[in-house]
């Protein structure tokens, strides 16, 4: 997966992906967060882990859109798979661009049904 996939899945659950640049005072352009340089590459969510997957679960539930993620993945796949083993795969870590492609599909409404500000993704 991409930065691009990554900034929007980060932004999707409310957090700031953190621009790669900081200003002269060390704040983040995007969120304004006082930080570390480091630490914009070496805290940022890879989607990799087990951690990031069960919190990205937790923000689609938290928002309502588990059930309508879960459909259109099974469109998406043409999954025949009976329910316990179809969460089994898609929460494997190579799954994750999936849901980046739903958010993209969305569009900024998936957004805007959290009050999160948009900032990766263009209207």
């Amino acid at each position: 997966m991409n930065d691009e996939g990554r900034r929007l899945l980060t932004e999707y659950m409310g957090e700031c992906f953190h621009s790669n640049y900081l200003s002269e005072e060390g704040r983040c352009y995007d969120c304004k967060a006082k930080i570390d340089f480091t630490d914009i590459f070496l805290k940022r969510r890879t989607f990799t882990t087990g951690q990031d997957i069960y919190d990205l679960y937790r923000k689609m539930v938290e928002k309502g859109e588990w059930d309508d993620f879960y459909n259109w993945m099974a469109l998406q796949e043409d999954a025949d798979y009976k329910e316990q083993v179809f969460n089994a795969f898609l929460f494997h870590t190579d799954r994750i661009p999936l849901v980046v492609e739903w958010i993209k599909a969305q569009g900024p409404e998936c957004f805007k049904k959290a009050n999160i500000p948009i900032m990766g993704l263009k209207p």
